[in-house]
């Protein structure tokens, strides 16, 4: 059986262990992923998050999120499974002050006292790693059959005249 995703825990204290969580999570109830996508997928959510400090004593949290969903294709209309990859680069600051002095290539956290909210963190990086626009490759059925179909149309077509073959013959003669 799947262990739940825990809701809050203390980053700074992960960090300072040095804490590595690679798991397979039960798929958490992420309400706002699920208004973008037709359906959350029946798999695992697998985490795999690393902390650490630097000698400045910034704490950081890397690593990566995946979750399958399924997209509606924008061709036929048909729903699609997507593999979502979230990679994770962030760095943990406790007062917005920090945020402001920060100048590392890490992306800035705020942390409430309160502790990390990992669910929503989560979520927020898998909404961002949604495609823009979901459509299957090729072998979207619909799609093959319309440009089959114009393809057919195009062929049965007879020749229709040239308007300006007319003209042609004037200027022969």
């Amino acid at each position: 059986m799947l262990m739940e995703l825990p809701a809050s825990f203390d980053p700074y204290r992960a960090a300072t262990a040095n804490e590595v969580i690679k798991n397979q999570f039960a798929s958490p109830e992420f309400e706002r992923l699920k208004q973008s996508v037709l359906s959350i997928g029946d798999g695992p959510l697998d985490v795999e998050l690393a902390f650490s400090t630097d000698t400045a004593g910034r704490s950081y949290l890397k690593g990566i999120v995946s979750l399958t969903v399924e997209l509606e294709c924008q061709r036929c209309l048909q729903g699609k499974p997507e593999p979502l990859t979230a990679h994770l680069d962030l760095v943990l600051l406790r007062h917005e002050g920090q945020i402001e002095r920060y100048e590392g290539d890490s992306e800035p956290v705020l942390i409430e006292d309160d502790g990390l909210d990992l669910r929503t963190l989560l979520e927020d990086e898998l909404i961002l790693a949604l495609p823009i626009i979901a459509m299957h490759d090729e072998d979207c059925q619909s799609w093959q059959d319309e440009t089959e179909s114009e393809i057919d149309d195009t062929e049965s077509e007879p020749e229709r005249e040239n308007p300006f073959a007319m003209l042609a013959q004037l200027k022969k003669d």
